[in-house]
């Protein structure tokens, strides 16, 4: 029973159109191309009303020369709509971009030909020294400069080293010919003292000397 109900209610649908919808449809320019759905309508004129099925529809409006206009329109059945579609003209195409121009053959330049090259082995030139072209030995001169003050501190450490060694043999002498107790131990220390300062110079001394004479041989500035 419900499929009967709904099949007659279909078939009163049909007959007297209650699932379609009214759409009046102005154009401009009015000879332009309706379509909907994608399929054109026959016969249209700009102004006229005409039934669409009810649903989504989508109405498309071209013309050559013109932009086209894409309308998505969801019809409701019984319902009248007015629409209404100026076309703008079709912007011109831009103009194709100039040919690149193409480029020159290069031309092949001839390679120079090659200058002859003299193969003849060079001949070596002779030259005969006499007496008067050697040169003559060079000579020693005097010290250089870093070896003269190297050799002059070892003589002056050498000569402060003799000065604390005879400090230190008379602070000695003193010693054993004083009686004192604490001039002795005043002495053994002076002594002691004036010993270690000679040892010291005259080790630097002898190092001074020896780098003073190692830099005269070397000639070392």
């Amino acid at each position: 029973m419900p499929f009967v109900c709904a099949a007659l209610v279909s078939s009163l649908f049909a007959v007297y159109g209650i699932d379609y919808g009214y759409v009046r449809i102005k154009v401009d320019p009015p000879d332009a191309t309706v379509t909907v759905d994608g399929e054109e309508l026959a016969k249209f004129q700009s102004g006229r009303t005409r039934r669409l099925k009810a649903g989504l529809r989508r109405i498309a409006v071209h013309k050559v020369g013109f932009e086209t206009e894409s309308i998505e329109l969801r019809v409701k059945p019984a319902a009248r709509y007015k629409l209404v579609v100026e076309l703008a003209p079709a912007k011109p195409a831009p103009p194709p971009p100039p040919p690149k121009p193409k480029p020159k053959p290069k031309v092949a330049q001839p390679e120079p030909a090659p200058s002859p090259v003299d193969v003849r082995p060079a001949r070596r030139p002779y030259t005969r020294l006499t007496d008067s072209d050697v040169p003559p030995p060079p000579s020693l001169g005097p010290p250089p400069r870093p070896a003269a003050v190297a050799l002059s501190l070892g003589a002056v450490a050498a000569a402060a080293a003799v000065f604390a060694g005879v400090e230190a043999d008379d602070a000695a002498r003193s010693f054993d010919a004083s009686l004192d107790r604490d001039a002795k131990r005043q002495l053994q220390s002076r002594a002691e003292a004036a010993a270690t300062t000679a040892n010291v110079l005259y080790g630097v001394s002898a190092v001074a000397v020896a780098v003073g004479l190692g830099w005269w041989l070397s000639g070392t500035f």
